[in-house]
């Protein structure tokens, strides 16, 4: 498979609108779990002040430093951290639903409807559930790693001698964590992936190690699909979010505005996710038929080998009679030698009227 067409594909047809509602209202569900908490605490600080129009449209310095003071009560932090916890088990319990609706579109090759969704949300839900799960242990490994890295870039900034140095390696291993981070999500969207490339797969776990070797052999086309689609959800989602903080929200529309946009950038998200199952889906096929077209070719028998010409009987070469030394050849012997005449006999007259009369006796 030529690899531009295969972004085009996993960009275009991941962009369906259902799914991509269906990424937005998942989204909600941890959105919401996390928002009430900061709900609570905001509306203690902010209902009964006379700037709570202005605070809302925007923070000031002194408001801001305020609100982080009053995060330092332990109630409060407490009650915050609750939230985000719940959404954070809100949302590993909605990614594979929402993976499990990625899916069928990664098999069909028209738009998927609503209902269809739905059911393959369903119908995979285990499985994906599962991925997730083993999806856990790359990430670990990454978080691992980094800080490895980022101990190694301490000690080295301890003992550097300027401030550039310093600042050097605590960069390198920021980068380095990005990358296995990358490197992690990569692996887990190609064991999804693998489940709609071959629907009779059931283990996570070797769907993981398939998602592994698909990497492996296809590295440039892996990275760059996770690339590809990286940039292009990502930045869309990121130019949205920009976009809302330019939003002025000082009254129901603007504020209504600002929902809206901040929805566009979640599907963005959704965008993302489903076009790298769908690329990594195609990959796999194209990946699976290769490797049959070459067992195939290695089992075929070897074509026999032409016979070797036979030299026609009875041919010379003109070249080498010409080189060959000559030969003396004996005259040929009559059979009888009696009958031998030299070529220079002339028979007489006398001996042709002897040879041409009757023969008489001798009497």
């Amino acid at each position: 498979m030529i690899t531009p067409r295969l972004y085009r594909r996993s960009l275009g047809h991941a962009f369906q609108v259902r799914l991509l509602l269906l990424y937005v209202v998942g989204s909600l569900i941890p959105a919401i779990f996390a928002a009430m908490p900061l709900r609570r605490v905001l509306s203690n600080l902010l209902d009964h002040s006379p700037r709570a129009k202005d605070l809302v449209a925007a923070l000031d310095s002194h408001a801001a430093i305020d609100i982080l003071r009053q995060f330092g009560d332990a109630q409060t932090s407490g009650s915050v951290a609750t939230g985000f916890a719940t959404a954070i088990v809100a949302a590993l319990l909605v990614g594979p639903f929402l993976a499990g609706a990625a899916l069928l579109v990664a098999r069909a090759e028209e738009t998927v409807r609503t209902r269809a969704l739905l059911a393959s949300a369903g119908e995979n839900y285990g499985r994906m559930f599962r991925v997730a799960l083993t999806g856990l242990v790359p990430l670990a490994l990454a978080a691992a790693v980094s800080g490895a890295f980022f101990k190694t870039a301490r000690n080295a900034a301890e003992r550097a001698l300027t401030e550039s140095d310093a600042v050097r390696g605590g960069r390198l291993a920021m980068l380095a964590t990005v990358l296995l981070v990358f490197l992690a999500q990569l692996c887990v969207d190609a064991a999804r992936a693998m489940f709609a490339a071959e629907p009779y797969r059931k283990s996570a776990i070797l769907a993981f190690w398939a998602g592994v070797r698909l990497l492996v052999r296809r590295p440039l086309r892996s990275i760059g699909l996770g690339l590809t689609t990286l940039l292009a959800g990502g930045g869309v989602a990121i130019a949205l979010l920009l976009l809302r903080l330019r939003i002025p929200q000082q009254g129901p529309g603007s504020v209504l505005l600002a929902f809206l946009v901040a929805q566009l950038a979640a599907a963005g998200i959704g965008w993302h996710r489903t076009a790298r199952i769908v690329g990594f889906a195609e990959l796999a096929r194209a990946d699976a038929a290769d490797r049959e077209r070459r067992s195939a070719f290695a089992t075929l028998p070897p074509e026999p080998a032409p016979p070797a010409p036979i030299p026609a009987l009875g041919t010379r070469s003109a070249v080498l009679d010409a080189l060959a030394p000559p030969v003396s050849l004996p005259p040929p012997v009559a059979a009888n030698p009696a009958e031998r005449l030299p070529l220079s006999f002339e028979p007489s007259p006398g001996a042709n009227r002897a040879l041409s009369g009757p023969r008489h006796s001798g009497t």
